[in-house]
C-alpha cells in the first residue's frame, strides 16, 4: 500500500481533467492566416434568435415558495436549463436557497417586496415596493448587481405603473399570449405568459409552443408551486406533469432557445438597437463589434448574426478569439456559412486556418 498515496493523486489529476468543456477546441499552432480576397465585402445578418434559433422559450416562477429551490430548480439544472425565479422577498430569512438558484445560473427576479397590487398604492409606495425588492435581492444574493425582470403580483397593473417600472427594470410580464420577435420597451413592460394552472393540461402549453416556434416567437410558460409528493389545487402541480413538460421542451431543444427572461429581453433590444460593425484586419481576419447603443443594455446574452465566409476560407477551419478569452475553433452548421455571438461591449475576431 506504500503507492497508494501516489496513485490517489493520479487520479484526482484524471477527474479534475473530466470537468473540461467538451466543446472546446484549441486551433492548431503556429496559426497559418489565410488571406480574404481583395473585393470580399461580408454578407451578414443579425439572427431572430440567439444561435439561429426558431423560437425563444422561458420558464418562470412565481411568488417565493421554497419549492422553487427545492424541486423547480434542481430539476432544469439537471437537464441543462435556467428558469427566472419572481421572488417577493418579504418573509424571506434563510437566503441559501435563492443562492444556490443564482449560482446555477437562473435568474433572480422581482415580484415587489410584499406582493400588493400596486395599482391600490400610491406612487411613493409603488417605489418603495419596487426599490426594497431589488435592495433585498442584490444585498442577499452574491454575483447579483441588477434585477433586469419583474412580474406584476396577481397580474395587476395600469399605464402608470407600466411607467413606472421602466425605471427600476428592463420588463415586467404581465398580459397572456405569445411575444413577437419585436418589441418596443414600452411593450417589454407587458411581455406575455402562459400560466399553468388547473386542470394543467400540459397538451394545451406543448401547442402555445409549437404556436411559438411556427411564429418565431417568444413564450414564457410560469409556474407557482411544483409538489414533490404529487399534490395539487390552483397554484400547485404533481412534479409528474412538471417533469413531463420539462422532457417535451427539452425534446424541442433544436428549435427553442431556452432562456430566461432577462436574457431574452437582453437580446430583442440588443438586436433591435446594435449597429454590427465589421472590419477586415491585414487582409487576414475580420472583426465584429456592436456600436450605436445608447441607455441601458443587460449584458446576459451576446447578439448572433450569421455571415457567408470569403470563399478562400471555405473548407478550412475558422479560428475565433473574443476579447479576453483564448482563440478557439468555431463551429461550423455548413461550409459556407458561421454564426458569430457578439457580446455587448466586446470584439470578435474570425480567421482561417491554413495548417492542415
Amino acid at each position: 500500500m506504500k503507492h497508494a498515496p501516489l496513485l490517489l493523486i493520479v487520479v484526482l489529476f484524471l477527474l479534475m481533467g473530466c470537468d473540461k468543456e467538451p466543446d472546446i477546441v484549441t486551433p492548431p499552432v503556429p496559426l497559418n492566416k489565410i488571406a480574404i480576397e481583395p473585393e470580399f465585402v461580408p454578407q451578414f445578418e443579425k439572427c431572430l434568435w440567439f444561435d439561429d434559433k426558431s423560437a425563444a422559450y422561458t420558464i418562470g416562477f412565481d411568488d417565493a415558495r421554497p419549492t422553487h429551490y427545492q424541486v423547480s430548480g434542481p430539476a432544469l439544472t439537471a437537464r441543462n436549463m435556467r428558469g427566472t425565479f419572481f421572488i417577493n422577498t418579504q418573509y424571506i430569512v434563510d437566503w441559501s436557497g435563492w443562492q444556490m438558484l443564482a449560482d446555477k445560473g437562473h435568474e433572480i427576479a422581482s415580484h415587489t417586496y410584499s406582493h400588493p397590487k400596486l395599482t391600490g398604492l400610491t406612487e411613493t409606495q409603488q417605489r418603495e415596493e419596487l426599490s426594497r425588492a431589488i435592495t433585498d435581492i442584490v444585498s442577499h444574493i452574491q454575483g447579483i448587481k441588477e434585477v433586469p425582470s419583474f412580474s406584476y403580483p396577481y397580474g395587476n397593473y395600469n399605464d402608470q405603473v407600466r411607467n413606472l417600472i421602466r425605471s427600476y427594470h428592463y420588463s415586467a410580464r404581465g398580459d397572456s399570449g405569445i411575444n413577437r420577435h419585436t418589441l418596443r420597451d414600452d411593450e417589454l413592460t407587458m411581455v406575455r405568459g402562459a400560466g399553468v394552472y388547473p386542470p394543467f393540461d400540459m397538451g394545451d402549453i406543448e401547442r402555445r409552443v409549437e404556436r411559438a416556434i411556427a411564429n418565431r416567437g417568444w413564450l414564457m410558460v410560469y409556474f407557482h408551486s411544483v409538489s414533490a409528493k404529487g399534490d395539487s389545487d390552483y397554484t400547485t402541480i404533481p412534479l409528474t406533469k412538471y417533469l413531463a413538460h420539462l422532457d417535451y421542451v427539452q425534446r424541442r431543444r433544436d428549435c427553442l432557445w431556452i432562456a430566461t427572461m432577462g436574457e431574452v429581453t437582453g437580446y430583442l433590444r440588443l438586436r433591435r438597437d446594435a449597429e454590427v460593425r465589421v472590419e477586415t484586419v491585414d487582409s487576414t481576419e475580420i472583426e465584429f463589434s456592436l456600436g450605436g447603443l445608447q441607455g441601458r443594455y443587460s449584458d446576459l446574452a451576446p447578439l448572433t448574426v450569421k455571415m457567408k465566409l470569403p470563399q478562400q476560407w471555405r473548407g478550412h477551419e475558422i479560428v475565433l478569439t473574443r476579447e479576453g478569452s483564448k482563440a478557439l475553433i468555431a463551429p461550423r452548421r455548413s461550409d459556407d456559412m458561421i454564426y458569430i455571438h457578439i457580446p455587448l461591449g466586446g470584439r470578435v475576431r474570425l480567421a482561417a486556418s491554413g495548417s492542415r
